[in-house]
């Protein structure tokens, strides 16, 4: 009696697969008979309390299944034959977040793993015949996010990485989401004094940036807006009403703010000096007794 086995090797497709067992005596096939376990040794013992079809396996693993094959007048032939299932590929793709300079980084993972199914989150590829996630992720998997960022720095993208996912069928390969980091707005302190006299000179008002994630931080107003006669509106000479607005921010940690729209300006003013006059009557070459001279006066402004 001679018995040929094949083993099944393939990819997991979500469909069953055997491995294959026949028996023949010479060059014809018999009508032996072969019985199969999945759960152990198939011996003279216990075969006749088996199963003559092959059990078939779709999960993912190796899958080793014990033949006997018997055949009157024949020594029965034992042995094992495999089934060999390897796991799919699946993409899992983490999801994108954000936050805003010198936040913590443990802000925006919270997030995602706060939301009531951090599975919803992600993007799959690569489900075979069908399945969906709640087929595919084992249940009691912990899904958790981390990222390449560290708090206070630079603003810019970086990634968010997905981990946890358990799959019995599934070999899972991560794609990062991205984590984008905006600048903070900065709020911007002007003086308390915005009026000034008129005295001839330039004059004016500068801001300062308040409300810095890091006070260390190097940053501050660079610029300001010019009026259409080319000048900067936070300076003037001459008396009237202006809005100081600032346009730019400098320093090493610029990048990473941004000038809030709304605080950006500020009105101030230089009014009108007050005019003086005093005059300064006198007499010059009178003598006592003689006629009294006319006395000479002249007036003064400033």
């Amino acid at each position: 009696l001679t018995v040929v086995s094949e083993d099944y090797k393939g990819t997991y497709d979500g469909q069953e697969h055997r491995a294959q067992v026949t028996a023949k005596t010479g060059k014809f096939l018999t009508y032996a008979k072969i019985y199969y376990s999945a759960e152990e040794t198939v011996t003279a013992g216990n075969y006749e309390k088996m199963s003559e079809t092959m059990p078939g396996f779709t999960s993912a693993g190796t899958h080793p299944v014990y033949y006997y094959a018997v055949c009157d007048s024949y020594k029965p032939v034992s042995g094992t034959v495999n089934v060999v299932i390897d796991k799919a590929k699946l993409t899992v793709t983490a999801p994108d977040s954000e936050l805003t300079y010198g936040e913590s980084p443990d802000t925006a993972m919270s997030n995602l793993d706060s939301e009531q199914s951090t599975a919803d989150k992600l993007t799959y590829s690569g489900f075979v015949n069908g399945e969906t996630k709640e087929q595919a992720v084992r249940t009691g998997s912990t899904i958790a996010f981390t990222t390449d960022y560290k708090q206070y720095g630079s603003a810019g993208t970086y990634k968010v990485n997905a981990q946890g996912i358990q799959s019995d069928n599934y070999e899972i390969t991560y794609v990062p989401g991205k984590l984008k980091v905006n600048p903070k707005q900065v709020v911007l302190g002007w003086p308390s004094v915005t009026q000034f006299t008129y005295n001839g000179n330039a004059q004016g008002i500068t801001a300062g940036v308040n409300d810095k994630a890091q006070q260390s931080d190097d940053v501050y107003v660079s610029s300001y807006a010019e009026d259409a006669a080319g000048g900067v509106m936070n300076r003037a000479s001459a008396a009237g009403t202006y809005t100081a607005k600032a346009s730019g921010l400098g320093g090493a940690s610029a990048g990473n703010y941004m000038l809030a729209e709304s605080a950006a300006s500020k009105e101030w003013k230089i009014i009108k000096a007050y005019n003086s006059w005093t005059i300064d009557p006198q007499i010059n070459g009178w003598t006592a007794g003689n006629t009294a001279c006319e006395p000479i006066a002249a007036a003064k402004y400033g």
